[in-house]
């Protein structure tokens, strides 16, 4: 019997050591994430900004144009974004 519990032991011991693992990494990974979806706010915040800001020394064609490249920089963002948590999730 003495073996068997041993085993045991040691199981349950490698099994917290990977539960513990499993949790900084998915700790990590939400810290991460967290900080990319902060990034991404205020970039939206900027856009609203600039919607917002219509200068009179711009044209509207020059507004739309920083509008358009921004958000074609949030799509990548949010496109690399989806790919790493599909990864990740893996």
């Amino acid at each position: 019997m003495e073996p068997t519990s041993v085993s045991l032991e040691d199981r349950l011991a490698r099994l917290e050591g990977q539960y513990h693992a499993l949790s900084k990494e998915l700790s990590e990974g939400l810290n991460t994430l967290n900080a990319t979806l902060d990034h991404l706010r205020q970039q939206v915040e900027g856009v609203t900004q600039i919607k917002h800001g219509l200068l009179k020394s711009e044209s509207l064609a020059d507004v739309i144009g920083r509008m358009d490249d921004t958000l074609k920089q949030l799509q990548r963002q949010v496109e690399a974004l989806s790919t790493t948590l599909q990864t990740k999730l893996r």
